[in-house]
């Protein structure tokens, strides 16, 4: 609630008037972010002992177009060579979501560098099913046991967007409203793609409408039995749920529309409010 309003200011400019090649390489400073994470996490490392838990990072290595699963498991394969990487720098490579933060370069052994941004911009996005993969799958350290008795996912979103959009405002959209727009596009497909996966390999009693055809996938399973208890919660940011969670305001599209734009500081506020209620209204001890 403080560090938001900090790190999310100070827009960077275009144009440089005073060089002459210069550009753009991200809409705010990176600064004030590295200064916060240095100052809470001081020279924590991946393979500390301070962590009490295991841990998965995820992030997105641009140079390779490979996302990349930071987890600190002593027999995972390339502990050796991510135990000593600080966790501020994992942290800021995480973050560093496109367009809002340049790239984190981060040292990965054998003297080779490379550079990373928000494991977002991934079919991890939604990085559930990844987690559950890297939980299972014997090529990981971990070796869980799958099933609906032995596995309990949760799954935290920060809240989703529903489109309205008629066709003819699509038909005149400009280039770089496409160029803005894509990337988005693609990260809610890759999100709602681990739904349906996730929704398929559990009786999830969480379960949430997906469309028309697929519905909830209520009488769906993958195989004979589920392969774990998941549990996701993610509200709506549409004004339709907004005015059900009794915040004392009506909401309006242009309120959801403003919502979702996670640089704008000014409405972490509301946003945690929002959060709070939805949970009061959706999280229930009888899932635990």
């Amino acid at each position: 609630m403080q560090l938001g309003g900090e790190i999310f200011s100070g827009r960077r400019i275009w144009w440089n008037p005073f060089e002459t090649y210069s550009y753009l390489k991200a809409e705010f400073s990176e600064k004030k972010l590295v200064t916060n994470l240095k100052k809470h996490l001081g020279e924590i490392t991946l393979g500390s002992n301070d962590l009490k838990t295991g841990l998965c990072i995820v992030a997105k290595r641009v140079d390779s177009n490979s996302p990349w699963f930071f987890i600190n498991h002593p027999r995972g394969k390339f502990y050796e060579f991510n135990k000593n990487i600080p966790l501020w720098k994992l942290l800021r490579a995480s973050s560093a979501a496109p367009t809002y933060f340049i790239p984190q370069s981060i040292d990965i052994g054998n003297g080779e560098i490379g550079a990373f941004v928000d494991g977002g911009v991934s079919m991890a996005n939604n990085p559930a099913l990844s987690l559950f993969m890297i939980a299972t799958m014997k090529s990981f350290p971990f070796n869980w046991i799958a099933g609906e008795d032995k596995l309990t996912l949760i799954s935290v979103g920060t809240g989703h967007t529903e489109y309205h959009k008629k066709p003819k405002q699509i038909n005149k959209a400009w280039l770089l409203s496409w160029v803005r727009s894509v990337p988005e596009m693609l990260m809610q497909d890759a999100s709602w793609q681990n739904q349906v996966l996730l929704q398929w390999l559990s009786k999830s009693p969480t379960a949430v409408h997906i469309d028309l055809e697929m519905e909830n996938l209520k009488d769906e399973f993958l195989f004979e039995k589920p392969l774990l208890n998941y549990l996701r919660f993610n509200t709506s940011l549409s004004e339709g749920t907004l005015n059900q969670l009794e915040l004392g305001k009506i909401f309006i599209m242009k309120d959801s529309i403003n919502l979702s734009k996670m640089s704008n500081a000014a409405n972490r506020f509301l946003l945690y409010d929002i959060g709070k209620n939805a949970a009061e209204k959706e999280v229930s001890y009888k899932y635990f």
